[in-house]
């Protein structure tokens, strides 16, 4: 099984960042708005604080750093095996032989570090594979849809 690319940790830092300036918007004006009205500020400016540092703590620095060294993909003859997670790592077995639609997706910050996710899609479920290098998710696509012209199955 192959790790994933080395471009992901920063990847998932600054989507993690991004993400977080969304999160404490509603915070931050109603911090605003209670200095303003002197309402509980100095109690809402340590809660806060403490809920931002915890923020950087958790998603920005250690989950990184765990899902990094978790993650891996194994391409074999009939099947992958994804292995993910952080809290609860979960390892997952995908026969290619029932795979119907096969997407590579990239955002506009997964361009900047060159990385793509693959989207397999069935009759039953879609599987969002972990981000990996652009050139490894076309050569996979590519190998995936050369197996499926192989397949013959009646199913």
């Amino acid at each position: 099984m192959e790790s994933v690319d080395k471009n992901l940790r920063p990847y998932m830092q600054l989507k993690a960042l991004l993400n977080g300036l969304l999160l404490f918007l509603i915070p931050t004006i109603y911090i605003v708005i209670a200095y303003f009205f002197s309402f509980y500020f100095k109690l809402s400016i340590i809660i806060f604080i403490s809920l931002i540092i915890m923020y950087v703590v958790i998603f920005v620095i250690l989950r990184p750093i765990v899902y990094t060294k978790i993650t891996k993909i194994g391409v074999h003859e009939d099947y992958l095996i994804v292995k993910k997670g952080f809290l609860y790592i979960t390892t997952a077995l995908y026969p290619i032989e029932r795979v119907q639609i096969v997407e590579v997706k990239r955002g506009f910050i997964a361009r900047r570090f060159n990385l793509a996710k693959i989207e397999l899609t069935n009759a039953a479920y879609t599987v969002n594979l972990p981000e990996i290098e652009t050139t490894r998710a076309l050569t996979l696509k590519d190998k995936i849809i050369t197996r499926l012209k192989e397949v013959d199955s009646d199913v």
